[in-house]
């Protein structure tokens, strides 16, 4: 019993005999005990059994790989999940036998996204609009874009979501990883220069090089699962805590939901990151999607009501209405040309109703292209479902809500006809009023 208890307490002060390792070389020239055995007052000595030749070994293999493995440990409810695809889903090409005059640009400097496209073959409808919820007595809006499947009827939004910082993320994984400068040494050089950046700056662009240093980063961020873990090994990645911390705060930034699926597509010119999830509380289909290409990118959303086909039908979506995308600093670009030339789409009019430098051609123009997009949408929406319509005039009162807003902020002189028009159109729709729109009542005949 009592030279049991030595052993234990021998390695509790492992560290102090290491210490001492010299003073006990000094001593065995002279035929003198170590100072472990002086201290505890019993002699260690060596098994030659097979069984302990045998159990040693394989019991520090052991402890090697469970020190290995330990990190798991940390946040183990998230241990084995989300489902992750790190072969990027690449875009299926549109067919050229389309009918081309069914072609539109789309695009929005509010959420730095343009396209051109089709809707697959007008089986979508797509309209600006916003959310707009009260907070502490003021009233805060965001442009979104309300979608409409006419083959099934599902309603949809696509939309900001936040920008998401990856410069904290990355500066507590590289504050955690002695190794970091030397597997990621152009991204770890990058990240350095901007240091002095406020936190206001939005645009931080990493170079290509750095880009892929990023990708490398977060597919093993992604890979950092027991299963998982081999594949980090093979690439000299020893250490697999500071994957962990990334994987940890990536994911409490995009929301840790149980049948949370993540993989790469190619979306226009930008290759994102998406999560995909169902939403039980809100009995909704989210896909989430943000590029790796600068350090402060736009997250966006697109949520559809919970269906049998909400999956294919976001993909069908997505596979048009993103084919020709162009996203970020590239819209802003074209932004500017937009702005000058008064050049005018329907997602743009969430843009150009708080817009403050129109000149007075400029202004009218946008106000008879106003005018023009919604009675034609109000005249089509009478051929779409009931369920449509109301979709539509809730954009419309939405556009309405916040285009007033804009005009007493920036005192943008709109003529009383363009907004009295503007009214008008609502009302009709709403009393269901088709002679206001030309249209002929199959009841009237």
């Amino acid at each position: 019993m009592q030279t049991r208890v030595s052993v234990c307490l021998r390695s509790l002060a492992l560290p102090l005999f290491i210490i001492l390792l010299p003073l006990d070389i000094f001593l065995s020239k002279f035929d003198k005990k170590p100072v472990s055995d002086m201290i505890f007052g019993t002699e260690l000595r060596s098994s030659n059994s097979v069984l302990s030749l045998i159990f040693a070994p394989a019991l520090s293999l052991m402890l090697i790989g469970s020190a290995y493995f330990a990190p798991f440990l940390y946040n183990a409810s998230y241990l084995l999940r989300p489902k992750v695809s790190v072969v990027s889903t690449k875009e299926v090409p549109i067919s050229k036998k389309r009918n081309f005059d069914l072609f539109e640009n789309y695009g929005s400097k509010s959420l730095l996204f343009m396209t051109f496209t089709d809707l697959d073959e007008g089986r979508f409808k797509v309209n600006p609009s916003y959310e707009i919820r009260r907070t502490k007595g003021s009233l805060i809006y965001r442009p979104i874009v309300s979608i409409w499947d006419k083959s099934l009827g599902l309603k949809g939004i696509f939309k900001i979501n936040k920008r998401f910082d990856f410069y904290k993320l990355i500066k507590i994984v590289k504050d955690n990883y002695p190794l970091f400068d030397s597997f990621y040494p152009v991204l770890s050089r990058e990240f350095n220069e901007f240091a002095n950046i406020t936190e206001d700056k939005e645009d931080l662009s990493i170079s290509p090089v750095a880009q892929n240093e990023l990708f490398e980063l977060l597919t093993n961020s992604l890979l950092a699962t027991p299963l998982g873990s081999l594949e980090l090994l093979k690439k000299g990645r020893i250490n697999i805590f500071p994957y962990l911390i990334l994987k940890d705060r990536l994911f409490t930034l995009l929301g840790k939901e149980n049948s949370q699926e993540i993989d790469f597509v190619q979306r226009g010119d930008e290759l994102f990151i998406r999560t995909i999830f169902q939403d039980d509380f809100s009995d909704q289909y989210r896909e989430r999607f943000f590029t790796y290409n600068e350090l402060r990118p736009v997250i966006y959303e697109i949520v559809w009501e919970k269906n049998r086909f909400d999956k294919e039908v976001s993909e069908v979506f997505s596979a048009n209405f993103f084919y020709k995308a162009k996203w970020g600093s590239k819209v802003i670009e074209e932004s500017k040309q937009w702005e000058k030339d008064y050049l005018f789409n329907p997602i743009s009019i969430v843009d150009f109703i708080g817009f403050k430098d129109f000149s007075p051609n400029g202004l009218k123009s946008f106000e008879k292209y106003l005018q023009d997009y919604y009675y034609q949408e109000g005249k089509d929406s009478f051929n779409q479902s009931s369920e449509y319509q109301k979709l539509f005039i809730a954009s419309m009162q939405r556009i309405f809500v916040v285009w007033q807003l804009k005009m007493k902020e920036s005192n943008v002189p709109f003529s009383k006809v363009t907004v009295k028009k503007y009214t008008d159109m609502m009302r009709a729709l709403q009393l269901n009023d088709v002679k206001f729109f030309g249209v002929v009542d199959d009841k009237s005949l």
